[in-house]
This record gives structure tokens, sequence and C-alpha cells, in this order.
């Protein structure tokens, strides 16, 4: 299986290829087994196949579609294969195969021998369609540039040996800050929209924005709520595009730069929220907790955290949303951190009571609050103990609200030391182990329990999981919400 073609580095595939063929002549009939065990590999072998045959092929028809101008072609109304073919001036057997890979790719539909756009091409890929949206083009913009100038060099790329030159993170200048935050400006409006209805729940005032980039969030969520005054802290060479954001959306009154290097310097104070968007998944967990205890000190005795980000763990896989950037090797976390993990960031920096709720969007992405003031969260939706702090000879009890109509309730306890309990009934509890989550199947109580001697001294964090009814939990995170509270053991 010997190809001139190819590079001298392929050739022990090739040798290998060969001694595969020889080998089958002995041992055909094993190509055909129907055991179950060799089936379900050959499923994932499929899987992989498809990835690393077609990946690419999927991502340069939808730039050959664009580049010839097809979808536009087909925008105002469906069309013959012969007829758009001599529209666009382009040979029909080789539209017929585009269209026919696009077809695969669901962005286009065959009905009555007459070709048309179907919604996600229209959504994404056809500018001058009226719900035209810019979540995908900004980033397959620069998967187009990565593709034709770098992929037959991303060895090189790998071994340090060659840079990927058209982004850089963290910016260094304005004009890189430019070119960053034109990826990141795209996917803001649906982020925004769940902001909002989270600083709708309780009136805000004064929001900080740390590390807002060019303010897009901050003047969007300054449009849709005319009391409230954003600071957005960054880098001084982010704050012109600050600036000139607020005033495009006629906010420039009530969005302001704060220019500070926000790992190095601290943040201004007295805020009725802190936000973090996007930001925290970029960093380690020292430099997050850091981070946090700025929050805490920057905010009012009322006041409450705000986080949008991922909340899923590095054992869920990289987002795909990086997957492009990883690859150019920008030098980011961007893996995320699991719910629980974010609630124990939370507890040490002080904060109180975290509620957490997945978007439902494919990146997984969610919204976090916490807050300073222990009775500040008031959800239905809470494990409540019966006292705040216990003592020995006491007797501890956590009730368990009824479950919202449609949803199923999971109950845990993070004690002192670490280990997470997972209650099915009352008094009735199992290590978590990551993977398998028991509804919560009991009344009223999750834990009645005297106070003795050897029950661990300290903080117990107390979680209530309720998600739609037939959703797993663990593999959909961002379909449920979790409602955190605590109590003290002296």
């Amino acid at each position: 299986m010997t190809n001139s073609t190819q590079p001298e580095l392929f050739h022990p595939w090739n040798d290998a290829c060969d001694r595969w063929l020889l080998n089958q002549a002995t041992h055909l009939d094993q190509l055909l087994s129907e055991d179950e065990e060799i089936q379900e590999n050959s499923d994932e072998e499929m899987r992989v196949a498809d990835i690393a045959l077609n990946g690419f092929i999927s991502t340069m028809s939808i730039f050959g579609a664009i580049e010839t101008g097809l979808f536009e072609a087909l925008a105002s109304s469906p069309a013959k294969l012969d007829s758009l073919a001599q529209q666009m001036n382009i040979d029909q057997t080789n539209l017929g195969r585009l269209l026919s890979t696009l077809q695969r790719l669901n962005l286009v539909e065959l009905k009555s021998q007459e070709w048309a756009l179907k919604a996600p091409a229209r959504r994404f890929f056809t500018p001058t369609a009226p719900e035209f949206e810019p979540y995908l083009w900004t980033r397959l913009s620069m998967t187009h540039l990565f593709l034709r100038k770098y992929v037959p060099e991303w060895a090189d790329m790998v071994r340090g040996q060659r840079q990927f030159d058209e982004l850089q993170w963290p910016p260094r200048n304005e004009q890189e800050s430019r070119d960053f935050e034109h990826i990141m400006t795209a996917e803001a409006p649906y982020l925004t929209a769940r902001l909002n209805t989270v600083i709708q729940e309780k009136p805000i005032k004064r929001l900080l924005d740390v590390g807002g980039g060019g303010g897009i969030i901050a003047s969007l969520l300054a449009s849709q709520q005319p009391d409230l005054t954003v600071d957005v802290l960054n880098l001084p060479h982010a704050c012109p595009l600050i600036t000139e954001t607020a005033k495009k959306f006629n906010v420039a009154e009530r969005v302001h730069p704060h220019p500070a290097d926000f790992l190095e310097e601290d943040f201004p104070t007295d805020y009725d929220a802190v936000l973090f968007s996007r930001v925290l998944v970029d960093w380690p967990d020292e430099i997050v907790s850091r981070l946090l205890n700025k929050a805490y000190r920057a905010l009012n005795s009322e006041g409450q955290l705000i986080i949008c980000e991922r909340m899923r763990g590095p054992d869920e896989g990289i987002s795909r949303m990086w997957l492009t950037f990883m690859a150019m090797g920008v030098k980011a976390h961007v893996f995320g951190r699991t719910p629980l993990r974010w609630t124990e960031l939370l507890d040490q920096a002080g904060f109180h009571h975290p509620r957490l709720q997945g978007d439902g969007s494919f990146e997984g992405y969610g919204v976090i609050q916490a807050f300073v003031d222990r009775q500040a969260n008031q959800a239905e939706q809470l494990l409540r103990p019966s006292e705040s702090v216990y003592h020995n000879a006491d007797t501890a009890v956590v009730t368990v609200p009824p479950a919202p109509e449609g949803y199923t309730q999971y109950v845990g306890m993070r004690i002192p030391g670490g280990q997470t309990l997972i209650f099915s009934q009352k008094n009735t509890m199992q290590p978590f182990n990551g993977m398998n989550l028991p509804p919560w199947q009991g009344g009223e109580i999750a834990l009645e329990q005297i106070i003795l001697p050897n029950i661990p001294r300290g903080k117990y964090l107390l979680y209530l999981l309720y998600a739609p009814e037939g959703v797993e939990p663990m593999a959909h995170s961002e379909k449920w919400t979790l409602n955190v509270s605590t109590f003290r053991v002296m």
C-alpha cells in the first residue's frame, strides 16, 4: 500500500497496512464477528472514523458554500440544481456534490427537485437573512484562517517551533484586544439574556464587571436595566474599546472603564454585585481563590457575586468552543470546574448559599450566585438546618422543601474533611462517587442527628439539586439548578 505522494514519515504506516492485509487472508471471518463486545468497539471506531475523515470536510463544505455565494443564492427562494448552477456559473456536477454534502450536515434540503436552505444555514451562515446571528461566524472565520495557513505545520506548533500569530491571549495592546474581543462578542447576547434575569431578581444599582472585555455584556445589561451603573475593570489598553461600546449602545453615562490589572491590583469597593463572565475559567484554582477574595472585599454588606462560566469539570472534556483556541496554542485553563468544586472555592472565600443554574446551552454555561449576607438567598428550593450552629448534645435537623412540579430532587451533604454524601431517604446516605446520583425519595426531613463527640466539627455544606423529571443530572448539568446552604458543628 505504498503511495509516492506521501512523505517518508508515513512509510511505517504503509508497511503496517501491508502486514495487516496479508494477515487478513487467514482471519477474514473475524471482520464479520457478531460478538457483542466487538460490535460495541466497532460502533466507537465508526464514530472515530467519522470524525477523522469527515470533520474537516464538514468545515470546508461550509466555507465552500460561503465563498461561492451558495447560501445567499438560496436565501430568497428554493431553486433547481440546473438553474442554480447557471445562476452561479458553477459546474452542475460539482455544485450537486456540494449540496449533497451540505444536506448531510442538515443545512439544506431537497424538496420536489428544488434545493432550499434550512433554518441553521439561515441563522448562522447567511448574513442577508433577517434571522442571521453571528454566534458561529467569528470563530469559524478564525478556524478558516487556521486551516488554510497553519494546519500543514501543526506538528511544528506542538513542538513549539511555530506560533499562531493572529491571536494573542492575554492581549498585549489595544489592537490585540480588539481582535480577541471580536471573537468573544458574538455569544455575549445569549449570556447577557441569562444574566439579565438574575439581576432582575434583586435590584442592583452598582455592578463591577471584572475582566469585562470590550464592555459588550456591561452595555447590554445597562441597556436593559435603566438604573444600573457598571464599572468595567480591564487592562488600560482595553478601555478605549469599552468606551466605544458604551457609546454605541447609548449607555456611556452609566458604563465606565476602570483601568487596572485584576490579577495584581485590588478591586474598587461598595458594589451591589461583582460579575466574572468567562474570566475565571482561564485560571488555576489558586488564582481564582485570590480573585474571589478580592470580589468579597469589593461588595457591600448585602452584595452578591455573579459568575458566568462552564459548569463542567476536566473529566467531562474540553469545551468545543475552545478547541480552536487550544489548537492554536492559546495558553488558558479552559477546562472548567465541577459544581462541587465551585461551592468549595466560594465557601473558602466566605460567600454564603451559592446557587448554580445551567443555561441549557450546548457549551454548558451556567450562572452562579453567592452572597455576602447569610440571609440574602431566600430561594424556596433550599435545604434548611434547624440551627446555623450546633453544639454537643444538640439535635441537628435538616428539612427538604417540596419538589417543584415536574422536577426530581437530589440531596447531598459535604462534611468537614471533604467527603460528599448523597441522601436517598431520611438518615440514609452513601458516598458520592462522581458518577451515580440517586434521587431523593424521602419526606420532608433528610437528617435528624444528635451531635455526639465523634461527629466531625466544622462547616457542613448542604446540596439541594433539582432537575426536570427524566433528565439524568450527571449527564446534563446545563438543565439543573443547585442551591447550597450550610451549618456548623462546634
